[in-house]
């Protein structure tokens, strides 16, 4: 569900006006930050209070729904009812026309979007994750586990009271879990390390001219300065923060290719998850997974494609991605009406 007129950046609220007139009135939008506070180890300069709370509580492991079961994408609330933005409808409005059509036919790599996860794509959230537990656990002096729980996809309380468990009081785990974001926050403003394949292959995409977008849950003033700090901003055209306002995962992938004004179906994913493989195939998108974050490569099998590292991967990977588009499963076939053949009448045979 999308309420774009209570987000401050108005880029989705544009493209979504762009690709579907009728579905966002046009309305003007007026955001005034009050004065707010910043909480003890929070160090990233914010202007209300509203954007603390915000940034404080996505950090923290919330994990998404996936999404777009039945092809649905955005809802908006009219006074007229609720009106709906499904993904077939996308494909069909963002479709490239005109001009754009005749140049894709020339340069065909720009018909194509790349959407990358933030969270274990990007950067390792998953180290950052785990260095604020250790931070937590030294801080507070508590028992750390000898053998790594699977604790990165639960929110914080339920890992400090079910995983570690450190305490069956509620109040005192909301404590520990406010204090783990603030060191994830702390260890996120120290992220300058890049890969040198996602560095290879984002440079690969630009000299080819194509866009990509990076997608997150971070607010997008935490998502900036950690791209500045890692010299990535000026590679993603595009950034999907917690100000669009998404629900789901598919969502965000959604959105992100309405900013980057191309279809779904000519986007491809780069995930590390297995919810994330599935909202992106929900949302007509093709996938390539990344092995060993945290997931194996035969847990990663629905993916269309698995890598060890990105500096594998060419253009021509990409294309063949689209190489049987129209003869793949659950892909919509038409028949061709074929005229029934004349026979020649023929007069009948008599016998003299």
């Amino acid at each position: 569900m999308l309420h774009s007129w209570l987000a401050p950046d108005a880029g989705l609220r544009h493209a979504l006006s762009s690709a579907c007139p009728a579905v966002l009135p046009q309305r003007s939008t007026r955001w005034n930050p009050r004065a707010g506070r910043v909480r003890k180890g929070f160090q990233v300069q914010v202007g209300s209070k509203w954007e603390a709370e915000r940034a404080l509580e996505s950090v923290q492991s919330r994990p998404k729904q996936i999404g777009s079961e039945h092809g649905e994408g955005f809802v908006q609330f009219a006074m007229s009812g609720p009106q709906r933005l499904d993904v077939d409808t996308l494909n069909e409005q963002l479709k490239a026309k005109g001009a754009n059509r005749l140049r894709y036919t020339m340069y065909p790599d720009e018909a194509f979007g790349m959407l990358f996860r933030w969270e274990n794509v990007v950067a390792d959230t998953h180290g950052l994750q785990l260095r604020a537990w250790r931070r937590l656990a030294e801080e507070a002096e508590l028992p750390w586990p000898h053998s790594e729980r699977d604790m990165y996809d639960l929110i914080p309380e339920r890992v400090i009271m079910e995983v570690l468990q450190w305490t069956a009081d509620f109040e005192r785990a909301k404590e520990l879990s406010f204090r783990i974001a603030e060191l994830f926050l702390e260890e996120l403003e120290q992220l300058t390390e890049v890969d040198e394949g996602l560095m290879d292959w984002l440079g690969t995409l630009r000299a080819q001219n194509v866009p990509c977008a990076v997608v997150s849950s971070l607010p997008n003033i935490l998502l900036k300065a950690a791209l500045e700090r890692m010299n990535l901003s000026r590679l993603f055209q595009v950034r999907v923060t917690a100000e669009d306002d998404c629900e789901t995962l598919s969502e965000q992938l959604l959105a992100a290719s309405l900013k980057l004004e191309r279809p779904p179906n000519n986007c491809v994913v780069f995930e590390s998850t297995i919810n994330g493989i599935a909202a992106a195939h929900n949302a007509t998108m093709k996938v390539v997974a990344l092995q060993g974050r945290p997931y194996k490569g035969f847990q990663l099998k629905e993916a269309d494609l698995t890598c060890a590292c990105l500096s594998e991967l060419t253009v021509w990977n990409v294309r063949r991605l689209f190489a049987l588009r129209g003869a793949e499963h659950m892909d919509r076939e038409f028949e061709s009406p074929v005229d029934p053949p004349k026979y020649r009448r023929t007069a009948n045979a008599t016998m003299d």
